[in-house]
């Protein structure tokens, strides 16, 4: 009888594998439902984030065909560092969809006060070395994870959060210096140092007790 059993949970293991596999396959090999576009239009994939901004783990690698046969595939010409790289952009979820809020910008003014502000579309958040510390909080709606910017503390400096009119969120920081730096064949500047780490909130379970 155990022999029976060991028998038979070998043979269990190998089909559940190939169960997984062939499911896996197929899954990427039905074609998408045909959806009429026309010259402008763009096509939007919502990632889940898993409420957290500084990383993603979802496996994405969507498939784009034209009727004509033309063909764009998101890992052979997404780039993370220049957007619109073969057609492809990336941005932050910024509609009504996303129940988490709107990413919001903190930071303390000269005299310690602390300021909170979310950018939009017409609504910059911008400040400046003469009236903030150089330290930027970008959060997510509901502050579970973000980044922290310091900035260089020496050098005088500008920062400009909004949202661009197709929803991606722009950071900028502008170094205002007000003098022109000429630089000669064989001479090496250093520039300000900007450092951005990430973080994430872990909120403990809530019980109740009745």
């Amino acid at each position: 009888m155990f022999r029976f059993l060991l028998k038979r949970l070998a043979l269990t293991i190998p089909t559940f594998l190939a169960l997984m596999f062939i499911t896996f396959v197929m899954i990427r090999l039905v074609p998408g439902d045909p959806i009429e576009v026309r010259r402008g239009d763009s096509i939007r994939f919502v990632v889940h984030k898993r409420s957290r901004i500084d990383c993603d783990t979802t496996y994405w690698d969507p498939v784009i065909t034209f009727a004509d046969g033309q063909r764009f595939q998101a890992s052979s010409a997404f780039s993370a560092k220049k957007q619109g790289e073969g057609g492809w952009f990336y941005e932050m979820e910024a509609g009504g969809s996303n129940h988490f809020g709107l990413p919001q910008i903190s930071w303390f003014a000269s005299d310690l006060t602390l300021h909170q502000q979310s950018p939009g579309v017409d609504q910059k958040v911008q400040f400046g070395h003469r009236d903030a510390l150089p330290i930027v909080v970008l959060s997510d709606g509901a502050d579970r994870s973000g980044i922290v910017l310091a900035l260089p503390p020496d050098e005088p400096w500008q920062f400009t959060a909004s949202f661009t009119a197709d929803g991606r969120l722009h950071l900028e920081v502008t170094a205002c210096t007000g003098r022109t730096i000429v630089i000669k064949p064989g001479q090496s500047i250093g520039l300000a140092t900007v450092l951005a780490v990430s973080y994430t909130h872990l909120t403990p379970p809530t019980s109740s007790t009745v």
